[in-house]
This record gives structure tokens, C-alpha cells and sequence, in this order.
């Protein structure tokens, strides 16, 4: 019975071999745009939850109403971060992240006989326990144990070292808005991954940042960096918005910003 089908098709195949290229070309790309779907879909999923801490991990945004509009911001003041750890017991630990790439600028960095330019990004000692990017070479726990101390990629250290390992213990020129200023390399990371939204190929301490380079992001009314919390196991997020939600009021009376948390991973 099976063979008498399979004949049959055959058989129709080749008689309407027009009509079955049509639908066999249909069928064919039908089911490679699904693959290809179902794909994508995978990797949004998945972007940004290979952190050990993803349930734990939120975005600190701000809200305004601008000229009758409700408009939400992700650039945040450069001493959030640490005040919101400082005064709310929810908060386990805090970074703010000052990302050139995100601004579209690129610093030099490098050594006196050869100069790169690079997206770097600025951070808190604890960004290291929040976020989880492997280190190749160094020890995580110190890699800000010096505020002068500079984190590089894979990548850029080979560029510039030719190995991870050789990096480690060099120091590194760099320049950013003017200011020239040397930095030893703690660590090497390695390459980062795919599903993963933060663009970096060095890190450097928000400290460098706020009192050497920007001093104006100390300044309350000013915005920059975004902010990221890890917060404690069984925190209720809803009650957690309610509570910050006039945070800003604390350093910056009568400003025009509410605060409120988002999934970092959902982000």
C-alpha cells in the first residue's frame, strides 16, 4: 500500500514537475525562515541571563514629564549608585557604568610605541561580584584594588602584549576628553560572549572617572552613566519601586526624575 503511494507521487511529480518546484521552493524557504526564527527567538531569550546573579540583577531608570510627555531615561547621576547601597538595605551591591561605546567615543590606549583606539567603560569595585565575564589572567577579587587599575579584554591584550599573560603587570597609556593618564593592567578577561548587551575592551574605576577626568558627574543635576543593583534574595520589586520612587528628592530637591527598576536581563 505505502509502495503503490509512493509510486503515485512519483509519478505526479513528474508530471506536474512545475507545480511541485513551486511548492517544494515554498516548503524549502518556509521552513528555513522558521528555523531561523525560532533562532532568534532563542538568543533573545537567553541575551544577557548567563550572569550567575541574572534573577538578582536590575536597571535603575528615570522617569520625567517633558512637555506633557512621560519619558523614560537610562542615564542616571554618577553617585547613584553608591548612595542607593548606602542608603537602602535591599540593595546587596552597586555599580554605575560609564560606557563610551554607548556614547559613540573611543579613547587612545597603549603604550609609547604603539596606540589603539578602544571603547572603554567606567565602574565599581563591585561590578565584578554582579557581572559574571570570566577572567583569564589576574586575580577578580583585586582587579580594583588600586584605583589606577585597568582591566583589558582578550583581544586587547593580545593586540598590545601579544598575550594575556604578558599583559598583566604592564602598564598602558591612555587619553579621554584631554586627559592623558597611565593605568596598570590587574586583569584579562576573556572574549566576551555573544547574547551579551555590554560592549567593552578595558575597564577603568568610576573613581578615575568622577574625580579625575568628569568631576561635573558628582554634581547631582548632572547625567551620565547607568546604574545596575544586585538585590537581596526575596526583595518585593514592586514595594522596592514605591520606595525609590522619590529617592532623588534626598540629594536634589526638587528635581524632575522619578526612579524605578527593570530586569537587567529584560532590559
Amino acid at each position: 500500500m505505502f509502495k503503490h503511494q509512493l509510486l503515485i507521487a512519483f509519478r505526479n511529480m513528474r508530471k506536474f514537475k512545475t507545480s511541485f518546484l513551486i511548492n517544494f521552493l515554498g516548503l524549502s524557504t518556509g521552513l528555513v525562515c522558521a528555523f531561523f526564527i525560532y533562532l532568534w527567538i532563542q538568543d533573545e531569550l537567553h541575551f544577557d541571563k548567563f550572569h550567575d546573579n541574572d534573577k538578582q540583577l536590575f536597571q535603575v531608570m528615570e522617569l520625567s514629564k517633558e512637555n506633557g510627555e512621560m519619558i523614560v531615561h537610562d542615564g542616571t547621576q554618577g553617585l547613584l549608585a553608591e548612595s542607593m547601597l548606602k542608603d537602602l538595605p535591599e540593595v546587596e551591591r552597586a555599580t554605575a557604568i560609564m560606557s563610551l561605546y554607548d556614547e559613540g567615543m573611543k579613547m587612545d590606549v597603549g603604550l609609547e610605541t604603539k596606540k589603539l583606539k578602544a571603547y572603554g567603560s567606567f565602574v565599581h569595585k563591585d561590578f565584578f561580584d554582579m557581572f559574571t565575564f570570566p577572567v583569564v589572567e589576574g586575580n577578580k577579587a583585586t582587579v580594583f584594588a588600586d584605583r589606577n587599575n585597568v582591566v583589558l579584554s582578550e583581544q586587547l591584550a593580545i593586540s598590545l602584549f601579544g598575550s594575556p599573560k604578558a599583559a598583566v603587570g604592564q602598564r598602558v597609556d591612555y587619553e579621554i576628553l584631554g586627559t592623558k593618564r597611565q593605568a596598570s593592567v590587574s586583569a584579562v578577561l576573556a572574549t566576551l560572549p555573544a547574547n551579551n548587551s555590554m560592549k567593552f575592551d578595558l575597564l577603568l574605576t568610576q573613581d578615575v572617572l568622577l574625580n579625575d577626568i568628569w568631576p561635573n558627574g558628582q554634581k547631582w543635576w548632572n547625567t551620565g552613566p547607568s546604574t545596575y543593583l544586585q538585590l537581596k534574595q526575596g526583595t518585593d520589586i514592586k514595594k522596592f519601586n514605591a520606595r525609590i520612587s522619590e529617592f532623588l528628592q534626598r540629594y536634589n530637591p526638587g528635581n524632575m526624575y522619578t526612579l524605578f527598576v527593570r530586569p537587567y536581563s529584560s532590559a
